[in-house]
């Protein structure tokens, strides 16, 4: 078993399963909330109402859309001039709004008429039956002098009021949750959990480390000494003392026969070698 590989497959799973759970989490409770959001009525700041007070708040100092203001009415354009009708009819009528910051002295009007039909799922609300009729401090759309502070309208008939630009951020944190949980959860589940299954199985069949090399020595298989010392040795072998390092090998003398006296007596006497007697 190579265990380097197998704990990494092994964390490659557990990271993969959390993976799927978090994300799945995520994208459920972003969907759920976004379906809150739709059937909520808390979005809007006021509903038939003739005067209200709204903060507008740029927290990004990017500039903001503003407050826009509906009738309920269902937005229609009969007569084809690229005007809502009952919008118009609102303003022929003598109907009127006015939007001013508070604690201003001759504060101007911040609100702009706008009849102009949408495009198509431009603005949910006239989708949804309601007639726009007009915005106020709308820095994106027009060059306007509104700040961060309150702001009070009056209305000649009762108007329904949003300030877009919290709902947008809702929105698009939803989104972004719904978006980021589902990749979150896909990238875990297509591709951190097969990887870590593959490195787990290999880890578990492969091994560690490489196996000791065996060596030849005059026909005989052996094994290596992976520490120093003296090598094994067969019979018939001529040993060596251990060589230190840069020193020369010493060999051992070879073995020198026995000397042999210059005057040894011979082993037996030959019956020539007596001194001749009297017969």
């Amino acid at each position: 078993m190579n265990k380097g590989l197998t704990i990494t497959g092994a964390v490659f799973l557990i990271l993969s399963l959390l993976g799927v759970v978090v994300g799945g989490a995520m994208a459920s409770n972003s969907v759920a909330s976004m379906e809150d959001m739709e059937g909520s009525e808390d979005f809007w700041n006021y509903e038939n109402a003739t005067s209200g007070t709204i903060t507008y708040d740029d927290v990004d100092g990017m500039g903001e859309l503003g407050f826009f203001f509906y009738i309920d009415t269902p937005m229609k354009d009969d007569d084809g001039d690229g005007e809502g009708d009952a919008c118009v009819a609102f303003f022929d009528d003598g109907g009127s709004i006015s939007v001013t910051r508070d604690g201003e002295t001759g504060a101007s009007n911040e609100f702009t008429r706008d009849c102009s039909m949408p495009e198509p799922g431009e603005d949910g609300n006239v989708d949804g039956g309601m007639t726009r009729i007009g915005y106020a401090c709308s820095t994106l759309m027009e060059d306007s002098d509104c700040t961060d502070g309150d702001y009070s309208f009056t209305a000649s008939s009762g108007v329904s009021v949003m300030y877009v630009d919290p709902v947008l951020a809702a929105l698009f944190e939803g989104l972004g949750a719904l978006f980021g949980g589902g990749a979150l959860a896909s990238a875990a589940a297509c591709c951190g959990m097969p990887l870590g299954l593959i490195l787990l199985i290999v880890g578990l069949v492969t091994s560690s480390g490489p196996a000791p090399m065996p060596a030849q020595a005059y026909g005989q298989s052996t094994i290596m000494p992976t520490t120093l010392g003296t090598m094994p040795t067969t019979p018939g072998m001529q040993t060596y003392a251990p060589v230190q390092q840069g020193m020369a090998p010493v060999e051992q003398p070879a073995a020198q026969p026995p000397a042999v006296a210059e005057h040894a007596a011979p082993e037996t006497a030959q019956p020539w070698d007596h001194a001749e007697g009297p017969l």
